[in-house]
């Protein structure tokens, strides 16, 4: 059964346990997080395959930590101004560019961390819930190749729902991949 509740789209599984198709199908946390307990998803929350490895072997699950946040090599770097005598040059950043973006994406799938690149296309504050939800208008939005159809601030508040509501995966994933594009640049 499918209902939209406030403004954000879930089904009901057979447990009766509410499921948002925005955290790929798991059921929604009832409360948000602190912004304590998101600081501490980055170091302390585990997706599926890796919750078993944080209590059964820590030194592997550090070293998928790490692998997950590591850089991109060659590092991005800033294009430059050019003029008709630097054409060729130009060329060859903008397709780096594009090649650094394409092995990130690669890396951050590798990694199972992709699914929080794929935002809601319309969030919006709901009153009753006192946050903001996805709207029943709302759409996946994949920002490796739509990122210019959606505002900052809709991936800002995507970003707070997958850190608030989803599970500690998503959380995890979010700063993860952050760190990740930061230690690529």
């Amino acid at each position: 059964m499918t209902s939209t509740s406030g403004t954000t789209s879930t089904s009901t599984s057979r447990t009766g346990m509410a499921r948002d198709k925005w955290l790929g199908g798991v059921a929604r946390n009832t409360t948000a997080r602190t912004s304590t307990a998101i600081t501490d998803i980055g170091v302390a929350a585990s997706k599926t395959a890796r919750s078993t490895l944080k209590t059964t072997d820590v030194k592997t699950y550090y070293k998928i930590r790490d692998t997950c946040v590591s850089g991109l090599t060659p590092k991005f770097t800033q294009l430059q101004s050019f003029d008709k005598n630097t054409k060729l040059k130009y060329l060859k950043l903008v397709h780096s560019i594009v090649t650094r973006l394409q092995h990130l994406q690669k890396s951050l799938e590798r990694n199972d961390m992709h699914d929080v690149f794929v935002v809601l296309s319309n969030i919006e504050y709901d009153t009753a819930a006192l946050d903001y939800m996805a709207t029943a208008f709302a759409t996946p939005v994949n920002l490796f190749t739509d990122a210019s159809s959606v505002t900052l601030d809709t991936v800002t508040h995507a970003n707070a729902y997958f850190l608030k509501y989803g599970k500690d995966y998503h959380g995890e994933n979010v700063l993860w991949s952050g760190e990740k594009i930061l230690a690529s640049s």
